[in-house]
């Protein structure tokens, strides 16, 4: 039995390839879930930045790889502040998805880790060496502590900036959790990073920060395996679709008031009208698009100009591949008939700037209650998807066929200003109110079968 067998070196490399272990598994269920692509890829990315630096604390364990395997590890490590960041917007913004901007800034961030951490390794064998002073590598290296501190702030942001908006309870209570951890764990972690700075550590602190990042990874493969990961990561389509709570058939702002036929509730749906009018047939023709994702919103609008026997549409889930909501109770019901009658006829939607406490509020409901409400009963994660549901289908309906200025409709329905109202509308159909407009207007619409539904972002006016 040799020291280094059996030496400190020996347990404490036990202790990263099993603390490493739990990261692969976390690496391996993300990759196996069936839930949101981007939330899944931003998490499996900070797992295995977390994997990088398990091996690359130490120099000497990181020195005592194969150079292609440490540089690699240390790529992963350099990046993780960045992944933190991003697994936040993705686990708690349903709309997020990756574009080449994200990418940019994952690349650049592991460009400057290693600018800053290279030429630290020594040519041959042997322990790292400091850079001539007035390298570039100590200003990257100042860099990088910027983007770790930067990257924990706007992390601790993405948790706790939608709270009150998200629907989802399990979620609710992971943004508690999440926060504080997020907090707490940078936190310890710069507060000894301080005390020791410029000192001989050992191997004792070092080892025991790995352990803490066994124990987080531990309990939450204890929580993976007790409960499951659909309510926190979404379905596979995933982002809400913002499918169709349809406009009862009442007049609209500045239409005829004879134009529409009786509302009555229907019990557990809620409150939908009977009508032979124009609008009730062009309101369904606007949801369906939502409701099925299959049908180009443009040919649809087309489609309903002309009056038609449509049957008013339900209210559909705001996922593509929600589960059957169950048959609710009496009461339930009761209350989704109400929430459904405020929308739809008293068109609460409309009020600029309407909360879920404030909608609580006149519905004399608590508020745990109505979230759990909207979420369960009606499919939508957060409640300004639920807000724009209703406001966008009111706002196309009114620009293919009224005359006032987009700026009138978009206020009248309820939102603040045109620029709020211009992203919403174009991240649901994929094009501007004016251009939505002006294809209402042409004689005869192309059609244009599966145009993809652009999934409207949480958390917008």
């Amino acid at each position: 039995m040799t020291p280094t067998l059996y030496g400190p070196l020996h347990w404490e490399m036990t202790l990263r390839g099993a603390v490493a272990g739990l990261l692969l598994f976390h690496t391996l269920n993300l990759a196996l879930h069936r839930g949101r692509a981007s939330a899944r890829l931003a998490l499996g990315g900070f797992t295995v930045g977390v994997f990088g630096y398990v091996f690359c604390q130490q120099a000497d364990v990181l020195l005592g790889m194969p150079r292609p395997l440490a540089v690699a590890l240390l790529a992963a490590a350099v990046s993780a502040p960045v992944w933190m960041w991003l697994a936040a917007r993705a686990l708690f913004d349903d709309a997020f998805r990756f574009t080449w901007p994200w990418w940019a800034v994952i690349a650049a961030t592991v460009a400057a880790g290693l600018g800053a951490n290279l030429p630290h390794f020594p040519a041959g064998d042997g322990p790292f060496a400091p850079p001539p002073p007035g390298s570039w590598a100590w200003e990257l290296g100042a860099t990088q502590m910027v983007v770790r501190l930067l990257s924990t702030a706007l992390a601790l942001w993405e948790v706790t900036r939608g709270w009150r908006d998200d629907l989802v309870e399990p979620r609710r209570a992971a943004r508690r959790w999440v926060a504080m951890g997020i907090g707490g764990y940078a936190t310890v972690a710069f507060a000894i990073e301080m005390a020791v700075q410029g000192q001989e550590v050992g191997r004792l602190l070092p080892a025991l920060h790995i352990a803490g990042i066994g124990l987080l990874a531990l309990g939450l493969a204890i929580l993976v395996a007790l409960r499951s990961l659909d309510d926190v990561l979404g379905g596979a389509a995933g982002v809400p679709v913002v499918a169709g709570p349809l406009l009862a058939a009442t007049p609209l702002a500045g239409g005829a008031p004879g134009a529409t036929g009786a509302t009555g509730a229907t019990g557990a749906t809620g409150a939908t009208g009977a009508s032979g009018a124009t609008d009730a047939a062009a309101v369904g023709a606007i949801a369906a698009p939502a409701a099925t994702g299959s049908v180009d919103a443009m040919s649809t609008m087309g489609a309903a100009a002309t009056p038609a026997a449509h049957a008013p549409l339900q209210p559909q889930p705001a996922t593509a591949n929600a589960t059957a909501i169950a048959a609710p109770s009496p009461r339930v019901a009761e209350a989704l008939a109400r929430l459904q009658r405020a929308m739809t006829v008293e068109r609460l939607y409309r009020r600029e700037g309407l909360t879920l406490a404030a909608l609580a509020s006149e519905l004399g409901q608590g508020e745990a209650a109505l979230r759990a409400l909207i979420n369960q009963q009606l499919g939508f994660r957060n409640f300004n998807d639920f807000l724009h549901s209703y406001r966008l289908q009111e706002a196309a309906l009114r620009l293919a066929g009224d005359d006032r200025p987009v700026l009138t409709i978009a206020l009248e329905c309820g939102y603040g200003s045109i620029g709020p109202f211009n992203r919403a509308f174009k991240q649901r159909y994929g094009i501007t109110p004016t251009e939505f407009r002006g294809a209402k207007r042409l004689p005869q619409v192309p059609q244009v079968p599966h145009m993809p539904q652009v999934p409207f972002k949480a958390g917008g006016g």
